[in-house]
């Protein structure tokens, strides 16, 4: 039996020429594919720097006292847990500040009601005749409810008046800055001779 062959004969040049070429194709598509990589990770870290600088800003804010200051990031990763937790702290300073600044003026009230409230007390010791009076307050607190104090009539008698306000602190200061209010009216009546000289009339009263 006879065998066949087929033989191609091609030029060298040619084939050399097709090589070049397949390997420029995947020497292009490789540069193409890294610079797509490329793009995407300079867009990545382009994100990144960007909420770093936010976060940089937001803590130049917070530094200058400036605790209202909200850093809005809408990144789910490390970078924005970090402006959530810087977020929370400025929101927390700032709460604390209020709450500071609000104890320091109710502190400064309960001074001002302790200091009124000691002015309505005899300034000494009371003489009168055979009888004399000395008074100590101590509050428990800046100020509280107790009173007692002295006032001079027109008749044979001594006007004393002990008040005891339930609570403590300012609102009972202010009821016995109150009793003592009604004390220099009933002095007055007294003074002008209007009121029976008599304890139960000037509870009435």
């Amino acid at each position: 039996p006879y065998r066949v062959a087929t033989v191609f004969l091609r030029d060298s040049r040619v084939a050399q020429q097709q090589i070049t070429k397949e390997i420029m194709k995947t020497i292009l598509i490789t540069l193409v594919f890294f610079l797509f990589v490329l793009l995407i990770s300079y867009h990545a870290a382009g994100k990144v720097t960007q909420s770093l600088r936010k976060l940089a800003e937001a803590t130049i804010e917070i530094a200058r006292g400036n605790f209202g200051y909200k850093l809005a990031l809408q990144s789910n990763d490390e970078v924005g847990d970090l402006g959530s937790a810087i977020n929370s702290m400025s929101s927390k300073i700032e709460t604390l500040l209020s709450t500071q600044v609000e104890q320091a003026r109710q502190e400064k009230e309960l001074e001002t009601a302790k200091a009124v409230q000691q002015t309505l007390f005899p300034k000494g010791d009371i003489h009168c005749g055979p009888f004399s009076a000395t008074g100590s307050y101590v509050a428990a607190s800046e100020c509280g409810g107790d009173w007692w104090g002295h006032f001079n009539t027109n008749h044979d008698s001594q006007f004393f008046c002990v008040a005891d306000a339930t609570g403590h602190g300012a609102p009972a200061a202010i009821m016995t800055g109150i009793a003592f209010s009604s004390c220099l009216t009933m002095e007055k009546l007294y003074e002008n001779s209007q009121l029976v000289n008599a304890p139960q009339k000037l509870l009435e009263q």
